[in-house]
């Protein structure tokens, strides 16, 4: 397993890394969610895009090499 060094030297997983900024995410959408500022259905529809735009990028790149 890999493994990174944080600003304080300590050694963490990718795994710890990728779960934390999950739960962080996960917060910000629930605040937001809560304070009205957006919906669910809003938030899943931009991940829905974001996901067809990252593809198209990738498609487009491996078509560049």
């Amino acid at each position: 397993m890999s493994s990174i060094l944080t600003d304080k030297n300590q050694l963490i997983s990718y795994d710890e890394l990728l779960t934390t900024q999950m739960l962080q995410i996960e917060g910000i959408v629930r605040i937001l969610i809560k304070k009205g500022i957006a919906t669910e259905d809003g938030l899943l529809e931009e991940v829905r895009i974001l996901k067809i735009e990252m593809a198209e990028k990738i498609r487009k790149m491996s078509k560049g090499n």
